[in-house]
């Protein structure tokens, strides 16, 4: 399962792939740019779970930020239901475009996965 909400909330099953089609409201995008992507523990941003890095080939309006089984494993294997990450896209380093804003913070809610089989 992968959703999103009005919020920028992001729901989904541990170790399952996601798409994440982000729209620039401020200027295009363009080829050169870099889009960090980050998962942080709920309250405490120095514990990092996930950190991903997209350097963009191509401009335009949106682009696509693509994550694996493996990106979306992190953290302890859930047994008993969802746990709640912060997460924040930052592009090049210096622009926050999705993160803790005056409506707080964008939650990234995971849930259980059954485990994989050896």
């Amino acid at each position: 399962m992968f959703k999103t909400d009005s919020n920028k909330n992001i729901y989904l099953n541990r170790g399952d792939a996601m798409t994440i089609v982000l729209t620039s409201t401020n200027r295009p995008f363009i080829a050169g740019d870099t889009i960090k992507f980050s998962v942080v523990k709920r309250n405490d941003y120095s514990t990092v779970y996930l950190r991903k890095l997209f350097n963009i080939e191509e401009g335009g309006e949106s682009i696509e930020l693509v994550f694996n089984a493996e990106d979306t494993s992190f953290g302890p294997v859930l047994k008993d239901g969802p746990v709640v990450y912060w997460y924040e896209v930052e592009l090049n380093g210096s622009d926050t475009i999705i993160g803790y804003d005056l409506d707080g913070p964008k939650q990234l809610i995971l849930y259980p996965e059954v485990p994989k089989e050896d």
